[in-house]
């Protein structure tokens, strides 16, 4: 039996998913159970329950990710279902797909996401797009994919903002922002049939110049690229969240946190947040969120679990998001071979001119 090394299973138990009102003729406690039993039994394999996935008409349903891989499962209501899932992910999770689960498998994305569209500027006209919104202090800024991603905005006024050619800074007291409009960064929109008004601007790279994530914690020694000079002697380190598209890191100064921070070098994300994830809520070190296109550092405290983000920058580190592995929001998408760097959120009635 091949090892089931850097496997999890995704189990949707939301409103749908797990439903005996939907689904009466389930047993879906001892589904998850199953599930559960047979995956933890196999080093570094494991199960996450999250509330809800999203395609409803396809409950129960599962995401299995192998390395990067994801495959998603719909309609899995039968023991004859669950015995294939879990023959197959104790298998390894291999290319090839028994017949029954085959019949179960589909692509989230072909549900309804509204495609962006190019915005047709140049690098230098997108630039000065870029330095006039960060200069208003409108809307927010998001670096990342779903489930680890930093959150930038200027809520209090306008932020302190710098540009060096094509790179545009811009620095607020909970955090600061980096955006390098240079080719081959380009801007995709989606807008308001009606009215015009933008809806979301995206900063996308061609996909093919991503390069294949760290596959564990990564300790990248002081951060000479910190936005703020007095940043720079801070250690940086990579949590390896698993996307070519973005990183996810914790910079610190703090002695007893570096070492913390040291004795999980190569460990996966979720083995370091499971370890020591009280500890970085308590000592807070910046997050620091790298794409194609830049950076964003957060300097805001770490809300406790059951704590509320603050007002401005802010990130968000969620497991069972993570798992499912979308880089956009869900109803969102960018046309086939562009990987998305950095999306602009911007306030009602905003207009891109």
């Amino acid at each position: 039996m091949t090892t089931t090394a850097d496997v999890s299973v995704l189990v949707c138990r939301g409103c749908c998913c797990g439903s005996s009102q939907k689904h009466p003729d389930t047993d879906h406690d001892r589904q998850l159970e199953r599930v559960t039993n047979a995956v933890l039994g196999q080093a570094s394999a494991r199960v996450v329950t999250t509330a809800c996935l999203g395609p409803c008409e396809r409950s129960n349903v599962m995401v299995v990710r192998a390395g990067s891989a994801r495959r998603w499962f719909g309609d899995l209501l039968t023991d004859e279902d669950t015995d294939s899932l879990i023959d197959w992910v104790l298998a390894g999770a291999p290319p090839t797909l028994p017949t029954r689960l085959a019949a179960r498998q589909f692509d989230p994305a072909a549900s309804g996401s509204v495609m962006a569209q190019p915005v047709g500027l140049d690098a230098g006209a997108l630039a000065d797009r870029v330095e006039h919104i960060l200069r208003e202090g409108a809307g927010g800024w998001t670096l990342g994919v779903e489930g680890a991603a930093a959150e930038f905005a200027a809520p209090a006024g306008r932020p302190e903002v710098h540009r060096r050619g094509s790179v545009i800074e811009a620095v607020t007291g909970g955090g600061a922002l980096r955006l390098n409009i240079e080719p081959p960064v380009t801007a995709f929109s989606i807008t308001a049939p009606a009215t015009g008004d933008l809806i979301a601007l995206f900063l996308a790279v061609p996909r093919a110049l991503l390069t294949a994530p760290a596959t564990g914690l990564v300790d990248r020694g002081p951060d000479r690229q910190a936005i703020v000079a007095s940043d720079r002697e801070a250690r940086l380190f990579d949590l390896a969240i698993g996307q070519a598209t973005a990183t996810f890191g914790v910079r610190t100064a703090d002695p007893e946190l570096q070492a913390a921070l040291a004795r999980w070098v190569t460990a996966p994300w979720y083995e370091v947040v499971g370890a020591i994830g009280p500890l970085l809520v308590t000592r807070s070190p910046h997050r620091v969120i790298e794409t194609a296109a830049g950076r964003a550092e957060v300097y805001s405290a770490i809300p406790p679990p059951d704590g509320q983000s603050p007002v401005g920058a802010h990130t968000h580190l969620s497991p069972e998001h993570l798992e499912v592995g979308n880089e956009l929001p869900t109803l969102f998408a960018l046309p086939g071979g562009w990987a998305p760097a950095a999306m602009f959120h911007p306030p009602p009635g905003w207009k891109f001119r």
